[in-house]
């Protein structure tokens, strides 16, 4: 059952009670007593009324509440009306009594059901309306004069009142018990508005929490793709002599920032210097020659604090971002060392119209700490392939002068060859010589 007609059943029980008790019952004696052929006016309506009850129990709240809402006026009609004749006036004892029962619809329905009550109170207008007429349908041959002014007449007049009364008093009753409903009504929606904006908050914050472990996490994914992308254009192009363009135009490029610079450490500590070895502004390179030693300028500066700095009021003459409409001023400066450990290899600077966010300047950081570990094996790389380089071109000089040497062996060979063998000949020939003066020698000594 609807909690609606549920309300209703202790109401309509307790109306039904009352009419059996203060109307039936007393109105059935004076008929008995002045008028016994009506006697079953009102011992049918509190039949009727005890039906209700049993009806209620039954679940038959909702045929009941037509019943008990129609039925006792009926029933006082039919009791005025028999008992007037033709162009009499209406009992107003009992017209009294009449009238209060046109009230009970108000008691057993709410205002809300405005097509019920419009029907009964149309109903019971109609039949107050139509008196003159329907008490000429049936009349009653019986002396009025106790009921219209006898004691009959203060207890109708009385029981009228009582029912009128007991009408307002169930209608404030249920007014009361509608106020109590709807305070607690209130109440209970106050709570679960309460709970439901406890709900809401919770809610926006597991939202605010899901957006900024979200954007945290789109965050880290845009530093680690940067990094990698970085790392991956340092392994593809380290041997190539633009490397540090391609570097400087990816990072541009994937920061969306206008303008970069990136300074490399050259020299010697007595010599040393920041060599400016990329510069690179609205998607075209800027060639352009510029070092600065440590301390000088604010590059110079960087190198010795060896902290990243990033400046939202630039001095108008510090730097200008140029493109093909003019030059301005950039809004915000990134000068990020590329430092590994407590080294610094060089100098990242990038300029843009936007603030650089927080993320951002971490990745930078991070950023330098790769490109410095590159810058620093590149030095080392240079530097090894510049002693590889001496080391063979030492090796061939050792080699051309092993070959030359070796040339002027097999040279003083080939002479020392013909020395000897001219040496043999000169001996052969000396000795050939010995060989004649000695038979020179014996020929003259034949002779004498």
């Amino acid at each position: 059952m609807p909690p609606k007609l549920r309300r209703k059943i202790g109401p309509t029980n307790i109306l039904a009670f009352l009419l059996i008790t203060t109307v039936a019952i007393p109105f059935v004696g004076i008929s008995l007593l002045y008028y016994p052929s009506l006697a079953w006016i009102p011992a049918a309506g509190g039949i009727t009324c005890a039906l209700v009850i049993m009806m209620n129990y039954w679940g038959g709240i909702a045929v009941s509440r037509y019943i008990i809402s129609l039925l006792p006026f009926f029933l006082a009609s039919s009791y005025n009306r028999i008992l007037c004749g033709p162009g009499d006036e209406p009992i107003t004892s009992v017209f009294l009594v009449e009238f209060s029962f046109a009230l009970i619809p108000f008691v057993i329905f709410d205002l809300e059901e405005k097509v019920a009550l419009a029907i009964l109170c149309s109903i019971t207008f109609l039949g107050i309306m139509t008196f003159p007429i329907t008490s000429q349908w049936v009349t009653l041959e019986a002396d009025t004069t106790v009921i219209r002014q006898g004691w009959v007449s203060v207890v109708a007049n009385a029981l009228g009142v009582l029912t009128g009364f007991g009408c307002l008093i169930g209608l404030a009753s249920i007014n009361k018990q509608a106020e109590k409903q709807v305070e607690q009504m209130l109440t209970l929606a106050e709570e679960k508005n309460t709970a439901m904006e406890e709900a809401s908050e919770s809610l926006r914050l597991n939202l605010e929490q899901l957006e900024a472990a979200k954007e945290s996490e789109r965050q880290r994914n845009w530093t680690s793709e940067g990094i990698a992308a970085v790392s991956e254009t340092i392994r593809t192009h380290q041997n190539q002599k633009d490397i540090y363009d391609r570097l400087l135009m990816q990072i541009v490029q994937y920061m969306d920032v206008n303008q970069g610079a990136l300074y490399i450490v050259e020299g010697s500590d007595e010599d040393l210097r920041l060599s400016m070895k990329g510069c690179y502004a609205y998607s075209r390179k800027k060639y352009r020659d510029y070092s600065c030693k440590p301390g000088e300028g604010l590059i110079g500066q960087i190198y010795l604090e060896r902290e990243a700095l990033v400046m939202t009021e630039i001095p108008p003459q510090y730097v200008k971002i140029t493109s093909g409409v003019g030059a301005a001023t950039p809004s915000s400066l990134a000068v990020i060392p590329l430092k590994v450990n407590e080294s610094v290899e060089g100098i990242l600077e990038l300029a843009s119209f936007r603030a650089f966010e927080e993320y951002e300047v971490e990745f930078l950081t991070k950023l330098g700490e790769s490109i410095g570990s590159f810058v620093q094996s590149h030095r080392v790389s240079e530097h090894t392939r510049a002693l590889l380089e001496e080391t063979q071109l030492q090796a061939e000089m050792m080699r051309a002068q092993e070959e030359e040497m070796q040339q002027n062996m097999e040279e003083l060979a080939a002479t020392q060859e013909e020395y000897e063998r001219k040496t043999r000949q000169y001996e052969k020939q000396i000795e050939d010589y010995k060989q004649e003066i000695r038979e020179l020698q014996q020929l003259m000594a034949t002779k004498v």
